[in-house]
């Protein structure tokens, strides 16, 4: 980043010092942030916690230090006096400030052709460092927002025309031809024969036994025998009583 300083040059307000990035105008980008608020033509939004914020932030700080240091080194040269760095770090404007909650709020100068910001909108900004004001014992950056890109809240970061939205393809990784591949021979297990005789033991032994079916058997219910019992027959002859018994 190379920075370059014009001998600043009377204007309305105070002096002016154009600042120029070799030859050309300085831009920096913005993470996206939300607008805080618009008020007089200024845009004030709030850094967000993350890694890209503090980088930006960061940048913004190195190069505030740096107008600081440029100031005072070409404050001989352009104001006929030597400004010394305390004084001009007490009377320097920063484009930050700290609220209550201690979070960094920042606010930069809209340009004219800007108008469409409002509070609540997710954008990141185009900045254009312009140059160093003056005025009486103040001075600071000229901040200034020159265009923006508007967050879709409805944007889609995959295609739904496909059927997998998180297909990663894998790296093709050759595998050895088996030719080139040489396998360790596996000492082979010695069997000892055995006899016959011996084998066929050992396999009637080894045979798991069978599970006997046992069948109860209900008792048989036993027969009653039936008797009959036959009367005798009684017989009257010649007033005589005779039994004869009946046939077995």
């Amino acid at each position: 980043m190379s920075l370059d300083f014009d001998k600043p040059v009377s204007t309305v307000n105070g002096y002016f010092s154009k600042i120029t990035n070799n030859g050309g105008d300085f831009h920096i980008k913005t993470p996206y942030i939300t607008v805080k608020d618009v008020v007089d033509g200024d845009v004030l939004f709030m850094l967000n916690n993350d890694i890209e914020s503090k980088e930006f932030f960061q940048l913004i700080y190195d190069i505030e230090e740096r107008v600081l240091l440029n100031v005072e080194g070409n404050s001989e040269n352009w104001f006929k006096k030597k400004i010394p760095s305390d004084v001009l770090y007490k009377n320097q404007i920063k484009p930050w400030i700290l609220d209550r909650n201690g979070d960094i709020v920042m606010k930069i100068s809209l340009d004219a052709s800007v108008n469409e910001l409002k509070s609540g909108d997710n954008v990141s900004l185009n900045l254009l460092l312009d140059g160093i004001g003056f005025n009486g014992k103040i001075f600071g950056s000229n901040w200034k927002c020159i265009s923006y890109v508007l967050f879709d809240d409805n944007y889609k970061f995959f295609d739904e025309s496909s059927d997998n939205l998180f297909t990663v393809e894998d790296d093709v990784v050759e595998q050895p031809q088996q030719d080139s591949v040489i396998e360790k021979e596996q000492p082979k297990e010695v069997v000892e024969e055995q006899p016959k005789e011996v084998v066929e033991k050992v396999v009637e032994e080894e045979q798991l036994p069978q599970h006997e079916v046992v069948v109860e058997k209900k008792p048989r219910k036993r027969r009653e025998k039936k008797v009959i019992r036959k009367k005798r027959k009684k017989i009257i002859y010649a007033n005589k009583i005779k039994y004869i018994d009946p046939i077995a």
